[in-house]
């Protein structure tokens, strides 16, 4: 939890240093860099692989419900304004999260 609440806060700040030149609010959880051909995003950032693990799919779950938590206790805290999940189109729930927008 405290690598994941880690990660969050690090997103955010970078989000918010306007020094960064972010314009992305996102923070994705898994997707592939075409150009160097490699895993990307907070689950393989933070060391998750899928081939280290039986169950990927209850492993990711648990990662992404952390990261939900986390996220609501900075809303909770007005840290942030809000977040909204993000799923892959058509974006029904059954769709998977392949991320969150932060509303600072």
């Amino acid at each position: 939890i405290i690598l994941i609440k880690r990660y969050v806060i690090k997103r955010i700040q970078m989000i918010k240093n306007q020094k960064n030149h972010i314009k992305s609010r996102h923070i994705s959880y898994d997707w592939v860099d075409t150009k160097k051909g490699t895993q990307r995003g907070l689950l393989y950032d933070l060391g998750y692989d899928k081939s280290n693990y039986v169950k990927w799919w209850d492993k990711k779950a648990k990662i992404l419900r952390t990261v939900v938590s986390v996220l609501d206790a900075f809303v909770a805290a007005g840290y942030i304004a809000g977040y909204q999940v993000v799923r892959q189109p058509p974006g029904g729930k059954t769709s998977p999260i392949m991320g969150v927008d932060l509303s600072l």
